[in-house]
């Protein structure tokens, strides 16, 4: 994901050092943003797999409920996972606002920390297998999902029930990176403060992923379905 990320900062880049080629453009872009798709796909669900390991394991170690920890460790992730929206808007205030400096040398410091973070993940030690007691709710809870048709998510009730949350957090994403920053946000404040107030945008994601996360655990029988719900509203 990381060394996606700095091809697709890489890819912006090259338009940015040749802003007339149009052609270029949809070159080098289209495939980027395929690639970027595809891996945050991958992202995401080895993201829900660790954070469902990780709680389990905590739960049992602290002797609490099997998923008393579900909310917490969510809310957790998506407070780091936003806290790249404050840094990654603050760099490019100084760099465009503060500094004055060309874009090109923000897509090139981009495109330094994409290939710095794929490099820390290639350091990372292989996981081992995880041990877990004879409770059966827990080792089901542990293993790694199956791809098999019985299993796909897709077949279950609860999916179809998050399928409009789920559209509804591409649009809103859309939104607030796209009309909303060169519509409202440039128009009032000017193209160099639109780091800052996503940078606060940001900020509020990552206080309100940790609040919704302890009160799905807290209030676990009415906000277990709606848990994505909730990690999704705070986006807006």
């Amino acid at each position: 994901m990381f060394l996606d990320s700095a091809l697709f900062a890489f890819a912006n880049l090259v338009v940015a050092l040749n802003p007339t080629n149009q052609t270029l453009h949809w070159i080098v872009m289209l495939p980027a943003a395929f690639l970027e798709g595809v891996a945050a796909s991958v992202l995401w669900i080895a993201q829900a797999t660790y954070l469902t390991q990780l709680s389990v394991l905590y739960a049992e170690f602290k002797h609490e409920p099997v998923v008393s920890s579900m909310g917490l460790f969510n809310g957790v992730f998506y407070s780091i996972f936003r806290m790249s929206a404050i840094s990654g808007n603050l760099i490019s205030s100084l760099v465009l606002g503060y500094f004055v400096w060309p874009a090109e040398s923000l897509f090139v410091m981009y495109t330094v920390i994409g290939l710095s973070g794929a490099a820390l993940m290639l350091m990372l030690p292989s996981t081992t297998k995880v041990s877990v007691t004879n409770d059966t709710e827990l080792a089901k809870l542990v293993q790694t999902p199956s791809v098999a048709p019985g299993n796909e998510p897709s077949r279950r009730g609860r999916m179809v029930v998050l399928a409009p949350v789920f559209v509804l957090n591409g649009l809103q994403q859309g939104f607030a990176t796209g009309e909303f920053t060169s519509n409202f946000i440039r128009e009032s404040v000017g193209g160099a403060s639109i780091g800052y107030v996503m940078a606060l945008y940001g900020g509020c994601n990552v206080v309100s992923s940790y609040g919704f996360g302890k009160l799905a655990d807290k209030y676990e029988y009415v906000l277990t379905v709606y848990r994505r719900f909730f990690m999704t509203l705070n986006h807006i």
